[in-house]
């Protein structure tokens, strides 16, 4: 490219900014809104626009995970030990015995961690026991 074309490529460019910037100002109008409404519905449109609690009903902030004494794999080895339980019962039992949790799939997390467990064998379809 020569210095004639990039000081006209230049001059092209400057010509749209002044376009560029009133599009700019009106979408921002727009979204600020758009924001606005969203807050009117009490939820949280986040911090630096569409980033951090999006979605999340204002003040339900993410709270703290809970603390246990033992790690979920150890706390199955546990309570399998002697016993062959489907996924389900050893998803109860665990609760049961204390194991706190927040999650709305923990019945998922159980089956994922028995079946990457290494101490923790499938007896049949769905039925598992401790080594």
């Amino acid at each position: 490219m020569t210095t004639k074309e990039l000081v006209a490529e230049l001059a092209r460019r400057q010509r749209r900014l002044p376009m560029l910037e009133r599009q700019h100002a009106d979408l921002v109008r727009k979204l600020e809104a758009i924001e606005s409404e969203i807050t009117g519905m009490g939820i949280s449109v986040g911090v630096a626009r569409g980033r951090g609690n999006v979605g999340r009903p204002v003040g339900s902030g993410g709270g703290k995970r809970p603390k246990n004494a033992k790690n979920l794999e150890d706390m199955l080895i546990d309570t399998l030990r002697g016993k062959k339980m489907s996924v389900a019962e050893a998803t109860a039992a665990v609760q049961a015995r204390g194991y706190k949790t927040t999650a709305a799939n923990f019945h998922t997390i159980v089956n994922a961690a028995m079946l990457k467990s290494k101490k923790i064998k499938k007896v049949s379809r769905g039925v598992y026991t401790a080594k």
